[in-house]
C-alpha cells in the first residue's frame, strides 16, 4: 500500500515494481526505437496509447490502486499522450522546473495532478536518473499561493521554479525496470547534469494525471 504520510511529507513516493517486466520490456524496445541516436545530450520522444497499446498495461493495477489512494477514485484519469524523456551521454545544464508548460498554473489546478516517472530498465545512480527535491512542492505550493489571483503562466514557471531550488538536496529517481515514482505535481525535479556512463541512454516516461476538478485546498495544509 501507498504510503500518504511519506507522499505528504516528502512529495514523491517510490511503487517498486508496479509495472510487469514483461510490459516494461516492451515499452522499453519501443521507446528505443522511438528516438533515434542524436549527437543531443537530451530529447523527448512523444507516442499516444492508440500508437503503442501497451502503455494502457502500465497503468497497472497497483498504480490504480495507488493514484486512488492519493488522488481519490474516479477523480483523475491519464492523458492519451505519453512522453520518453532519453538522456544520451554530455552535460546539461540542471533545471529545476515542476511540469507543465502547456497550461497556466494555479494553486489548485486541474490540468495535472500527479506526475509519475515510469522506469522502463533497471537506473542506477551511473544512468543519469532524474533528480527529485524532497519537500519542494512546499515551497512550490507557497509560490503559487503567492501568484494568486492571477497564477502563473506555463512560459514562466521554469524560472521561477528554478529560483528557488538549491543544487545540494535533490536525490536521484533510481530503480528496477518496472518501478514508478509518483510525484507531487508541484514537486521540483530536473534532467541530471552528468549524462549516461554505463548504458548508451536512459529512457523513462511521463504522462499527464488530470484532475476530475479542483485540487482541493485541505489536502494542502502548507497554504495558510
Amino acid at each position: 500500500m501507498v504510503d500518504l504520510d511519506e507522499f505528504r511529507e516528502r512529495g514523491f513516493v517510490r511503487l517498486p515494481g508496479a509495472v510487469a517486466p514483461e510490459v516494461a520490456a516492451q515499452v522499453d524496445t519501443f521507446a528505443t526505437e522511438l528516438v533515434a541516436t542524436t549527437s543531443r545530450p537530451w530529447v523527448i520522444g512523444q507516442a499516444t496509447v492508440y500508437d503503442f497499446p501497451p502503455l494502457v498495461e502500465a497503468i497497472s493495477s497497483p498504480v490504480r490502486q495507488a493514484m486512488d489512494v492519493l488522488l481519490g477514485r474516479g477523480r483523475w484519469f491519464p492523458d492519451a499522450n505519453w512522453g520518453f524523456p532519453t538522456r544520451f551521454p554530455g552535460p546539461v545544464p540542471v533545471g529545476w522546473h515542476i511540469d507543465g508548460d502547456w497550461f497556466h498554473h494555479h494553486i489548485d489546478s486541474d490540468e495535472q495532478v500527479l506526475t509519475p516517472i515510469f522506469l522502463w530498465h533497471d537506473v542506477t545512480e551511473e544512468d543519469a536518473p532524474t533528480l527529485l527535491v524532497p519537500e519542494s512542492h512546499v515551497q512550490v505550493a507557497c509560490l503559487l499561493d503567492s501568484r494568486e489571483p492571477g497564477g502563473l503562466p506555463g512560459s514562466e514557471h521554469l524560472n521561477a521554479v528554478h529560483g528557488l531550488i538549491g543544487d545540494d538536496c535533490s536525490v536521484p529517481a533510481v530503480g528496477d525496470a518496472g518501478d514508478v515514482y509518483l510525484c507531487h505535481p508541484l514537486l521540483a525535479h530536473s534532467i541530471h547534469p552528468v549524462g549516461p556512463a554505463s548504458r548508451a541512454r536512459r529512457v523513462i516516461s511521463n504522462v499527464a494525471i488530470h484532475g476530475r476538478g479542483r485540487r482541493r485546498l485541505d489536502e494542502m495544509p502548507w497554504i495558510e
